[in-house]
């Protein structure tokens, strides 16, 4: 996968991060890191400790950009976009928490 750096500079980010990565940028609050391990083609699958998801926390931080990206990925990717977190809650009811 080519992703665009600065000033069009096109690079090879296939296999730079993880889902892990990605719940541990958005849990530091870092959208700018997150999309780059999207455009990697990092798999927004799983949750942190709480079962919160990567949208759940995109969501949480009112990011609507990395919010749609993982929204797209998850459905390019094959990631369930129903996961509940520890207390219920899916995706939908963080998004109208937000």
């Amino acid at each position: 996968m080519l992703a665009f750096g600065g000033c069009g500079e096109r690079r090879d980010v296939r296999g730079t991060g993880s889902g892990e990565d990605l719940l541990a940028a958005l849990a530091r609050g870092d959208g700018e890191e997150a999309m780059r391990l999207l455009d990697a083609g990092v798999v927004p699958e799983g949750g942190n400790a709480e079962g919160k998801t990567a949208l759940m926390l995109a969501l949480a931080l009112r990011d609507p950009v990395v919010a749609e990206a993982l929204v797209e990925a998850s459905v390019e990717r094959g990631a369930s976009l129903e996961r509940v977190d520890g207390e219920g809650g899916a995706a939908l009811y963080h998004a109208v928490r937000a």
